[in-house]
């Protein structure tokens, strides 16, 4: 645990549980997927290092549409990642998200001392 975690006010620690971010723009060091092109967008999703390497298509770059790949940046740390979810990846998207969902949950719990 890093220290920045441990010393965290409880303000500061609702990012600790982020299960998914949808991103509309690209940053400086996540130019990969193309996010500042028009229509664009991207759904990032916390599935684990276990479960990222079944979801992901490796012959897919971060910019392909429709498709799970890993995220740019935290692929290693078990997000995967799809620009503009459509029919190939809808219904999965919605699906991983109540997961990761669920899984925050469960770890704010645990955090907490509540179950």
């Amino acid at each position: 645990m890093s220290n920045a975690r441990l010393s965290a006010k409880p303000a500061d620690r609702t990012l600790v549980g982020i299960a998914a971010r949808i991103v509309t723009k690209n940053y400086p060091d996540d130019p990969e997927s193309r996010l500042d092109e028009p229509g664009r967008f991207r759904v990032n999703i916390h599935v684990g290092g276990d479960r990222a390497p079944q979801i992901v298509d490796d012959e897919a770059s971060a910019a392909d549409p429709d498709v799970f790949v890993w995220h740019p940046l935290y692929g290693g740390a078990g997000w995967v990642s799809v620009v503009n979810p459509a029919e190939s990846t809808s219904e999965k998207v919605i699906s991983l998200l109540h997961d990761a969902h669920e899984a925050a949950r469960a770890r704010a719990s645990r955090r907490s001392g509540t179950s």
